[in-house]
């Protein structure tokens, strides 16, 4: 399609700009790439219209000492619901898109060295509207009938008018009401009882143009017709009218007739009647019906009266019919079931298995049985569950909350006449076979793992498997290996960063019977703790650091992801991350207040702080410039002591002791990020920060970003 360009122009600006730290350097000539790349200023997107194709518009800019050029940045368009509708800078508009909002972002990517690809900046979103120029009108629509009857056709027609360009191909609809009438598209319908009886018809036009891009006109309609009239016909009738069943009380019958209707009027409502003895049974009022002791010695009748949906008349003759045998009472043996039992889609009870219940069922003068009337139920340490609707495929999913219970498959027969067992017959009791895992996904911290059901020796054939072969986090987690045996488990090892962002699997080799069985810990609610890596998905958790460091009297909490902080109600979104080990780390800025209230918000009860960088005013320095914050204040238990004491791990970035993310000095890595604190310079607007990938301390910007360690 030859549509209209909205071209406007976009412009690649590049500056240079200081690093985020003050650290008393000289400013390094090497391309460190401390920043990732950004948009500079607002991301704009012109009027939209059908048939254009619109430019998104933004400019690039790399903050680094020696800015790099722009790569392949990324671009997306979104309506109002977050579905893409393209992936390039340039986007088509159709009528596809009419009256959608529509924005454009971008995700600036720098064209080499790390840190390059930065934060996606979007647009205002902006209504889709008509194209450009003058639209065409239908007039005079009208119908030839205004007072029609069912089985009649009505036409319908419209003058087409635009100044200067023909006609396309116009949208052509009818209405029953208020609904479109389905596949009804030209010009003529034939009024069908069932969709149009009783209802009002309207015959609308969209006009299009045969133009190049299409341009449509608004909707134009019809006076709507007077009410469909029902035409006068033939009266429905009802034949061979018999009832299915045995003459004897508690037997189900069930009335059957053949519905006809001269006019091809689709049945309706049908009324329906039981007599005893020719007396009507009151609330027997459906086509099935059950003997009762009062329906004793007499004979019963079924009786119709058919009703039509539409056409006139819309009711026909009563029919009936009488059974031949009069009701009896049949005395009964109470049935039995025997080999009450269960089969299993694992062959095992164990967690996640279906079981179905089974049994064979008795009756001594071989009275069939009364499926409906036969109840089956499982019992959950001795507790009955929810009755099921079918006796023969009554099942029950164990879960990890069976383990250490036992169940139980229970079933009371019934004959076909209603007669019941009067007790119940259960199967052997099972005993639910599964692993349940407790303790705590963090490093340094226990696992403990419950067996229930499986007899294997647990001291050698029980082994827990973490994926130590890289330090990818959950993307490298693919190929975990035994790293101790036995019931419990302490997640600990050389290096805390090859278990960082990793799952704990427990395994048991099992007998060649059982096979292996192998189940997450982060799979148990009783399992606490854990790292939140992926925000969408909430399910998701991992080995995290250890969480809290108690140092003298004040306790440190380990900084957030970017998934927790955003899962977390109250802590604000991350100002930006850092991947270390696969994980993207949250970071916040002073500026905005992002900092503190990561903090101030982190639990409910409000008890933990932002750290202070000194803990009395000290020259240059106001200790604590947040109103509401109250850590402690013992200055041989700080943030730098801490540093010092528990995470000093120069270039490494992460801890190997404890999993802490610690950046690294390396520009290169772009990790170069320092820990925030509430002290702030008196003579500047910057504020003191901790370095934990070295032994020195630093100054911040309010707009730079930082790792956040909360206190109380």
């Amino acid at each position: 399609m030859n549509y209209k360009h909205s071209t406007l122009a976009l412009v690649i600006v590049t500056a240079l700009a200081g690093c985020n730290v003050e650290d008393n350097k000289a400013l390094d000539s090497k391309n460190n790439n401390t920043y990732a790349p950004v948009v500079k200023g607002d991301v704009t997107i012109p009027a939209l219209h059908v048939g254009e194709t619109v430019l998104g518009v933004y400019q690039y800019f790399d903050p680094n000492p020696q800015p790099r050029l722009e790569g392949d940045s990324q671009f997306v368009w979104y309506d109002a619901q977050g579905n893409v509708l393209g992936n390039s800078q340039e986007l088509e508009l159709t009528y596809d898109h009419y009256e959608q909002d529509v924005n454009f972002c971008v995700t600036p990517v720098a064209a080499e060295g790390s840190n390059k690809i930065g934060d996606q900046t979007c647009s205002d979103s902006r209504v889709v509207a008509q194209p450009v120029g003058e639209r065409p009108v239908a007039e005079n629509v009208v119908v030839d009938n205004t007072s029609p009857s069912t089985g009649d056709t009505l036409r319908g027609s419209y003058d087409y008018y635009h100044s200067e360009v023909g006609e396309g191909d116009s949208q052509l609809i009818w209405y029953a009401g208020d609904n479109i009438i389905d596949g009804e598209e030209t010009e003529t319908l034939i009024l069908a009882p069932a969709v149009t009886e009783g209802k009002q018809i309207k015959f609308c036009v969209v006009p299009e143009t045969d133009a190049n891009p299409t341009v449509r006109g608004e909707e134009t309609c019809s006076e709507p017709t007077s009410a469909v009239e029902a035409s006068v016909g033939s009266a429905p009738t009802a034949s061979n009218v018999l009832i299915d069943g045995n003459p004897f009380v508690g037997a189900r019958l069930t009335g059957d007739y053949t519905y006809t209707d001269a006019d091809n009027d689709k049945e309706g409502t049908s009324t329906y009647r039981w007599l005893r003895n020719d007396s009507e049974i009151a609330n027997a009022d459906e086509t099935l019906y059950r003997a009762t002791q009062d329906d004793t010695g007499a004979f019963l009748k079924f009786c119709v009266t058919p009703g039509s949906a539409t056409g006139l008349p819309n009711q026909g003759e009563e029919a009936c019919y009488v059974m031949e045998s009069a009701i009896e009472l049949v005395i009964e043996t109470p049935p039995t079931a025997t080999n009450v039992s269960y089969t299993s889609n694992t062959n095992l009870p164990e967690v996640g298995a279906t079981l179905v219940g089974t049994y064979d069922y008795q009756q001594a003068e071989d009275a069939p049985e009364g499926e409906t009337d036969s109840v089956a139920f499982w019992k959950v340490d001795n507790v009955n569950q929810t009755i099921c609707s079918d006796p023969k495929a009554c099942t029950y999913t164990v879960s990890n909350d069976d383990l250490g219970m036992m169940l139980e498959f229970c079933v009371e027969p019934a004959t076909e006449l209603g007669t019941p067992a009067g007790q119940e017959f259960c199967s052997p009791q099972i005993e639910p076979m599964g692993i349940k895992i407790t303790g705590e996904l963090e490093y340094s911290k226990q696992l403990i793992a419950t067996v229930y059901g499986y007899t294997d020796d647990l001291n050698s054939n029980a082994h827990w498997k973490v994926d130590t072969s890289n330090q990818d986090g959950p993307s490298g987690d693919s190929n975990p290996v035994s790293q101790g045996n036995g019931t419990t488990y302490q997640i600990t090892g050389n290096n805390a960063r090859d278990y960082i962002g990793k799952s704990v699997t427990f395994c048991l080799e099992a007998s060649a019977e059982h096979g292996e069985k192998c189940v997450k810990a982060s799979d148990f609610e009783n399992v606490t703790g854990g790292l939140y890596y992926n925000s969408s998905d909430s399910s998701l958790r991992a080995i995290e650091p250890t969480r809290e460091l108690v140092f003298g009297v004040a306790t440190y909490h380990r900084p957030l992801t970017e998934a927790e902080a955003a899962l977390k109600s109250g802590v604000p979104s991350a100002n930006a991350t850092v991947e270390i080990n696969g994980i993207a780390w949250a970071l916040f800025t002073h500026d905005g207040n992002f900092v503190y209230d990561s903090c101030r918000n982190l639990s409910e009860d409000g008890s933990w702080y932002l750290p202070l960088g000194y803990m009395q005013d000290e020259g240059n320095y106001e200790s604590n410039v947040y109103a509401d914050n109250t850590p402690p204040t013992v200055a041989t238990d700080s943030l730098k002591s801490l540093m010092n004491s528990f995470i000093d791990a120069p270039d490494l970035m992460m801890s190997p002791v404890n999993g802490w993310p610690v950046g690294s000095s390396d520009s290169s890595l772009g990790a170069k990020y320092t820990y925030a604190t509430a002290t702030k310079r008196t003579d500047k607007d910057k504020f003191y920060a901790v370095r934990f990938y070295g032994p020195s301390t630093g100054t911040a910007n309010p707009t730079d970003h930082s790792f956040v360690s909360c206190v109380k």
